[in-house]
């Protein structure tokens, strides 16, 4: 069986033929004070050694289009001042960031994306809130991601 950073690469490629960036995101366990951090509280989280990766372009095309390796599933909308939630579940994680993001300003465009993990779902582990290089305060992304799960996804 392939890396799994090299079946990402390969599956971006088979299906985009582009050029990509590769984001790893890696997955954590808090050993005090889950879901505190957001809220003024103390929390002592650690990166462990499972990640989730992401090979993501802009597309020149007004959609966003994800594939989810694990899942080998494929999902695509349009990009819309009217963004919706999808009925497949897991895309509305990727759609939940972009309609946070666009309520504090941010705009974006078509993009194509592919991603994979090793983090064992139902285990307790998270993936990091990866917003980086966009500006915000640090408390700013926390807060982000929870929205997206809570009001978005429906976590």
């Amino acid at each position: 069986m392939k890396p799994l950073i090299q079946q990402i690469e390969n599956e971006f490629q088979r299906r985009f033929n582009d050029d990509y960036i590769l984001v790893k995101s890696p997955a954590r366990v808090n050993l005090i004070g889950g879901h505190t951090d957001y809220n003024d509280g103390f929390v002592l989280p650690v990166a462990v050694d499972k990640s989730i990766y992401l090979a993501m372009a802009q597309n020149q095309s007004d959609k966003y289009r994800i594939y989810a390796i694990d899942k080998k599933d494929y999902y695509e909308t349009q990009v819309s001042d009217d963004l919706s939630k999808s009925d497949q579940g897991w895309p509305n994680y990727l759609l939940g960031v972009i309609y946070e993001l666009r309520k504090h300003g941010y705009e974006s465009s078509g993009f194509n994306c592919v991603f994979s993990g090793n983090v064992p779902i139902g285990a307790g582990m998270s993936s990091s809130a990866a917003l980086f290089g966009l500006g915000l305060f640090k408390m700013d992304m926390p807060r982000i991601g929870q929205n997206v799960e809570n009001h978005f996804v429906g976590v």
